[in-house]
């Protein structure tokens, strides 16, 4: 099996982004690590601004950005200035 490296960008070119509508395909386990992940993403980011990486795909691929969690929701990822990652893209947040 081979790894994808995803493309890093910066946390402002997120709103020229487009997101396919479909969600990616996670099993149930996976979908629960992500929610606790961005949970304490929110946490540690609001405690300590602290950034985290968050991986994820667009129509063009992976993606990567370092980041401060701001909130979340159950559809989006929400970063300072309102700038949003659905949730049902993310892949991973380390």
């Amino acid at each position: 099996m081979f790894e994808i490296t995803p493309k890093r960008i910066d946390k402002n070119e997120i709103c020229r982004l487009q997101f396919p509508n479909q969600p990616l395909d996670h099993s149930k386990e996976k979908l629960n690590y992500i929610t606790k992940a961005i949970r304490k993403a929110l946490r540690i980011g609001n405690a300590y601004k602290i950034k985290i990486k968050i991986v994820f795909y667009d129509t063009t691929g992976l993606k990567e950005v370092e980041t401060t969690v701001w909130n979340s929701t159950t559809d989006n990822v929400v970063l300072k200035n309102g700038i949003c990652i659905p949730f049902n893209r993310v892949v991973d947040v380390r």
